[in-house]
């Protein structure tokens, strides 16, 4: 799922620009998606986990081959996975794709189907990165999980038949629409992480965190609404 205001500086990715940009890209691909009430059988709800963060890395990666990732064109509404495990069922009432990158590196991506709710999604899955760290000849994992701060388990409790998703994460219970997101920050300033709430100041919050060069990770709920099977594709 590339946007070009990924390529932005990273004060960007994480002010209000962020859940604005994603709002206007999703709801636009939502509309055109959108099935009609009197077919018999709706096609199942996709939510985007969409981790970021601006210190993930400890050494340089070797550039990844695109043919393990997710690769989603919301343009054409079309979602390809690497792998036929990957395909959802033909009774799928959500599909996840849960990605994660640090500016602009992507980490990992994987999509995942649920015939039954609740759904359970591990937020803190292992992520390993294969690069060169200053100093040695041979590489290794260059991903650094003392910056990642996003952790523990998200649910899907309920999709209503127009699409909204119930969300339970960290003693929160969001309704996302389709074609609307809800997020999360954390912020190392000491030894603790704060937690950044999607409410109020948060943008400015995580803007003074980087100004301060702190480590942070947002997390966001993306729901791109209903999205046809037959455009989820084995490359």
């Amino acid at each position: 799922m590339t946007r070009p205001w990924l390529k932005l500086v990273t004060l960007v990715l994480f002010s209000s620009i962020v859940l604005g940009v994603i709002y206007q890209t999703t709801r636009n691909a939502t509309e055109t998606g959108r099935l009609k009430t009197n077919q018999p059988k709706a096609d199942p709800v996709l939510i985007v986990i969409w981790e970021t963060s601006n210190r993930g890395l400890k050494g340089v990666p070797i550039e990844s081959d695109s043919a393990s990732a997710v690769q989603l064109d919301e343009a054409r509404r079309v979602l390809t996975v690497p792998q036929p495990s990957m395909l959802p069922s033909k009774d799928a009432r959500l599909m996840v794709l849960h990605k994660i990158d640090s500016l602009d590196t992507a980490l990992y991506s994987g999509l995942f189907s649920f015939k039954r709710l609740p759904a359970r999604i591990d937020i803190g899955r292992p992520v390993s990165v294969w690069g060169m760290m200053p100093g040695k000849e041979a590489p290794e994992n260059v991903f650094d999980p003392s910056t990642r701060f996003a952790g523990g388990y998200a649910f899907i409790k309920d999709i209503d038949p127009k699409g909204n998703a119930l969300l339970s994460f960290m003693g929160e219970e969001v309704t996302i629409e389709p074609g609307s997101s809800w997020g999360m920050g954390w912020a190392l300033n000491g030894s603790v992480p704060e937690v950044i709430r999607d409410e109020g100041q948060w943008a400015e919050k995580m803007g003074r965190h980087l100004k301060n060069g702190n480590p942070i990770t947002v997390l966001t709920f993306i729901n791109l609404g209903r999205w046809p099977q037959n455009r989820v594709l084995h490359r």
